[in-house]
């Protein structure tokens, strides 16, 4: 799963929240723009897989996404 942290209605956090208690194996991506909210330490902490800043590049994505996918 790949997901923003700043969506209407529901934060980043909170999905990961509720995905990690329905599929605690499932690799989360946590992206933002906004990084006084959250940080990469912070992110993991609360169960996110990676965490990624915005803008991001493809090249980058594909880096985050193929060592996920590695584990």
């Amino acid at each position: 799963v790949i997901t923003d942290q700043t969506m209407p209605k529901l934060t980043g956090i909170r999905l990961l929240s509720a995905l990690r208690e329905l599929r605690p194996e499932l690799p989360i991506v946590l992206v933002t723009g906004y990084s006084e909210s959250i940080d990469a330490d912070k992110a993991r902490k609360l169960g996110a897989s990676a965490f990624a800043l915005k803008p991001l590049r493809l090249v980058e994505l594909s880096r985050i996404l193929r060592t996920l996918l590695d584990r």
